[in-house]
């Protein structure tokens, strides 16, 4: 989570306060931050893969299909609505109700923002939070989410995607790889300092080499980071 807030968050926030929020696949993970450090780090052992799994159940279909389902058409606000929606598998058209899809990610959200806010109370930090929530990974990317975490949390909340890195990789401002874009920043600060050990001159050649190397290093991890 630290390697997350290093590409999502900026001074003012980690000095006013700030909750980091990671919404992967099997896991939800907290961070606070407050005048500048790490306060509070909690894991929540359910994620994505969990409302992947319950639509499974709750549509009758297959996890592949259920996967569609949610990152097409999935949204964290329940839509009260009476249409069906398509999704396309193996030549086939499958067909599902809209408020069937809302009832069931509905209650895995409700259970996920329910232990969240438990544990920004554990912490002493429930709406007491400046800067409010930063939303990443691939499950924050449902529609509406941010509308919902509001709801549920009573705090500013906004998606977390690291800018200022393109061209080092496609994507990499999407929040699903804010972790990743961390361990580039991390990998491009220590090798110049590796090298500055051993020649005082040429830093900044040094950084240039160490950002594409770092880039590189990212390439080969993003898949890792999808949820």
């Amino acid at each position: 989570m630290v390697l997350t807030a290093r590409a999502v968050l900026n001074e003012q926030q980690l000095e006013n306060g700030v909750a980091v929020i990671d919404l992967g696949g099997a896991t939800t993970s907290i961070a606070i931050f407050e005048e500048g450090d790490l306060q509070f780090v909690s894991v929540i052992p359910v994620g994505g893969m969990n409302i992947t799994n319950d639509l499974a159940i709750g549509l009758k279909t297959d996890p592949e299909i259920a996967e569609k389902v949610k990152v097409a058409h999935a949204s964290a606000v329940d839509r009260q609505s009476t249409d069906t929606v398509s999704v396309k598998h193996d030549k086939e058209t499958l067909e599902f109700a809209v408020s069937d899809i809302d009832e069931v990610v509905d209650a895995r959200l409700e259970e996920i923002f329910e232990a969240i806010h438990k544990e920004l109370k554990r912490a002493g930090y429930a709406g007491k939070l400046p800067s409010g929530v930063v939303l990443t990974g691939g499950t924050s990317k449902m529609k509406r989410m941010v509308e919902y975490t509001k709801q549920t949390l009573g705090l500013a909340a906004r998606l977390g995607a690291a800018k200022g890195y393109g061209g080092v990789a496609e994507h990499m401002d999407e929040p699903q790889f804010a972790t990743a874009v961390g361990l580039m920043l991390i990998d491009s600060v220590s090798l110049p300092q590796q090298k500055n050990k051993r020649n005082t001159h040429g830093s900044a050649k040094a950084a240039g080499t160490a950002v594409k190397q770092a880039g590189g290093f990212l390439s080969g991890l993003l898949g890792r980071f999808k949820a």
